[in-house]
């Protein structure tokens, strides 16, 4: 009987119709028509995340994929490779027979790809992996 006499009051002028429940928690999109709205972005909602879990993300980020790892594998020694969104390093550390450029856009995974890539010798490059400094055919 109690329920019945709570769901009596309820008044159905102030409960919301279906259409203004969608309108209200409907997400505004950003206008991303912009280059720069872009970037700021995925500065905001990506990098920042990847540099605040990069310690996290690495420790449990460990093992090369075994088709990736055979294909470094098979590599010649010295080749020249572009490792765009290097991570942590996983595939550096796993190949020190070739010769790395690492890019990624997060300073968080950069300093743990440099921890685990120890001795091995490779150059990181924070950048962006669409918008990276290198000219083309530089890489093996």
């Amino acid at each position: 009987a109690g329920e019945r006499a709570a769901a009596a009051t309820l008044d159905p002028v102030s409960t919301p119709s279906s259409s203004d429940a969608v309108e209200s928690v409907a997400p505004v999109m950003p206008d991303l028509s912009s280059i720069e709205a872009q970037q700021r972005l995925e500065r905001e909602h990506v990098v920042s995340v990847y540099d605040e879990i990069a310690p996290h993300f690495s420790a449990t980020r460990y093992k090369p994929w075994p088709l990736v790892d055979r294909f470094l594998k098979e590599l010649p020694p010295g080749a020249f490779v572009l490792d765009a969104g290097c991570g942590n390093g996983k595939y550096i550390a796993h190949a020190p027979h070739v010769c790395f450029v690492g890019t990624d856009i997060s300073r968080g995974l950069l300093t743990e790809c440099t921890a685990n890539c120890a001795p091995v010798s490779v150059e990181l490059v924070h950048s962006d992996a669409l918008g990276h400094p290198f000219r083309g055919a530089v890489f093996d």
